[in-house]
């Protein structure tokens, strides 16, 4: 009689264990997918193309316009732009340019970033240029944070460019 007393205390203790068991494993995986991150591409700086905005006899305004993809299905936040910038025979300049804007998924978006570049020549058509820099986004995600917040930089798209105006 008192092995079967000592049978049923442990049966419904392993019971209870078990049912313990069970319901740590389901919470744990929640809190593992919590932190889960989609599979990101970078995104691709596709093309460049500089145009001449303003002249003055000591400076010229100049825009680079990119032609950025987002290869993911999920849209990215674009932070930052760091870029230099030479024009043949005119100089160079360098520009970090906030950018405030999403790039949506599976699309293209055109980025738009001023650069003066101070010189007291004329910039005529056909003056060759040279760009080269990246482009700083923020994937999603409860892991980028703890990252972010770790100090831990956020991943770019470098891109080298020329072409002629």
């Amino acid at each position: 009689m008192n092995t079967k007393i000592k049978w049923e205390k442990s049966g419904w203790v392993m019971l209870a264990m078990l049912g313990v068991s069970l319901t740590l494993a389901q919470i744990g995986c929640k809190a593992v997918d919590k932190f889960k991150e989609p599979a990101l591409s970078p995104i691709v700086v596709e093309s460049a193309q500089v145009k001449l905005v303003k002249q003055s006899d000591e400076a010229a305004q100049f825009e680079v316009i990119l032609t950025i993809t987002n290869p993911n299905t999920t849209p990215l936040p674009l932070v930052e732009s760091t870029l230099m910038l030479d024009i043949d025979g005119h100089g160079t300049a360098s520009t970090n340019y906030l950018l405030h804007r999403t790039a949506p998924a599976l699309l293209s978006q055109t980025v738009i970033i001023p650069v003066v570049i101070v010189t007291s020549e004329q910039v005529s058509a056909g003056t060759s240029w040279s760009t080269k820099g990246s482009i700083t986004y923020q994937p999603p995600g409860e892991f980028r944070k703890l990252l972010t917040d770790s100090n831990v930089p956020l991943p770019s798209a470098a891109f080298d460019l020329q072409g002629q105006m």
